[in-house]
């Protein structure tokens, strides 16, 4: 059984001594439960979901080789790393749409900029420029003062663009 003291040295703390979860609500409660619901004896003093054999903590490695990698392999998915799934879980976050802050509080970086430096590719792109939507802006503030849409009547120019 694991002693309280060894427990401590298991907390998921940031460099700066804060804790963090990447854990939804919903199944962070349940977890909770589970651990209120279990004795200290039956799977220490954290009530770990993962154990060893010996009813300690599982080794990272040992819960790729016995947890994912089987997993995998029954669903017929390549074996990918730890990292990859970090990296696939950021990338997701932000192709959906997730600010840049909270993925890279997730992720637990220094700053936004280390996140931004990786994950810049997964960041989405504006349909729209920058550009496009000063023009339409523009395009407001002309029809507001009673002008003419900028582009109508120009040659090769439609009110579209």
């Amino acid at each position: 059984m694991m002693t309280r003291d060894e427990a401590a040295s298991y907390t998921d703390l940031m460099p700066d001594g804060k804790a963090r979860s990447l854990l939804p609500a919903k199944l962070l409660c349940l977890l909770k439960a589970r651990r209120a619901a279990a004795k200290d004896d039956e799977r220490g003093p954290l009530a770990l979901v993962c154990l060893s054999a010996r009813g300690k903590p599982m080794h990272a490695s040992a819960l790729l080789q016995r947890g994912l990698h089987p997993a995998l392999e029954h669903a017929r998915i390549r074996q990918v790393r730890y990292h990859d799934l970090r990296h696939s879980f950021a990338s997701n976050l932000l192709a959906a749409g997730v600010d840049i802050v909270t993925v890279s509080k997730a992720l637990g970086h220094a700053n936004v900029q280390i996140t931004l430096t990786i994950y810049a590719h997964a960041v989405p792109k504006p349909r729209y420029g920058a550009s496009d939507r000063m023009a339409a802006l523009m395009e407001t503030i002309w029809k507001h003062r009673g002008g003419k849409a900028a582009a109508s009547g120009v040659k090769g120019c439609s009110a579209n663009h």
